[in-house]
């Protein structure tokens, strides 16, 4: 039996129609998420979003950030559908668009990071953070990270991945094909 695919994809996007339709929606990508448990829509009910032609639904779930891109979705889908491709290609909209304004000023703050260092650097990230989405994000994680400091958990100096030119190459082809979100 065929799923009535509605084809009010983006216009600019037609590879995320192509995935979405290839889903039969087994649920078997939301069996073993991780992060289920935070997440208002699963993977699943995300892709039938797609399918039945909601796409401002599905770039406004916060569902779409909250995927750790840890690849079991993708693994796991017995049509190969690359849902973890998908929920960044979703993140690329939806800051293309202006949406989620404070999770796209964290998800920057983010990469930035892992471009500049090539791992986290929590300090780093956390100001890099408070630069775009504003000083009062910081207030709450100060008791925190003064804690974490003092057990020698985070350090104020990054540690750095030796090749970072070749990181940067791997990470331009990896977040936004080589242009900036």
């Amino acid at each position: 039996m065929a799923i009535n695919i509605s084809r009010s994809a983006p216009p600019e996007d037609g590879e995320l129609w192509k995935i979405a339709a290839a889903c039969f929606q087994c649920g078997r990508c939301t069996g073993g998420c991780p992060v289920i448990f935070a997440a208002k829509e699963t993977p699943r009910q995300v892709i039938r979003l797609l399918q039945l032609g909601a796409w401002e639904k599905a770039l406004a779930s916060p569902t779409i950030w909250i995927c750790a891109g840890c690849h079991f979705c993708t693994v796991e889908c017995p049509r190969g559908v690359d849902l973890q491709g998908l929920m960044v290609r979703l993140k690329q909209l939806a800051i293309q668009q202006g949406k989620h304004k404070k999770e796209t000023a964290f998800y920057r703050a983010f990469l930035m990071g892992i471009k500049r260092n090539g791992r986290i650097f929590e300090p780093g990230l956390l100001l890099a953070y408070a630069r775009q989405a504003g000083v009062n994000v910081l207030k709450p994680q100060v008791k925190v990270g003064m804690q974490m400091l003092r057990r020698g958990q985070v350090t104020l100096r990054p540690s750095l991945v030796e090749d970072r030119k070749r990181l940067g190459m791997l990470l331009e082809t990896l977040t936004w094909g080589g242009r900036e979100g």
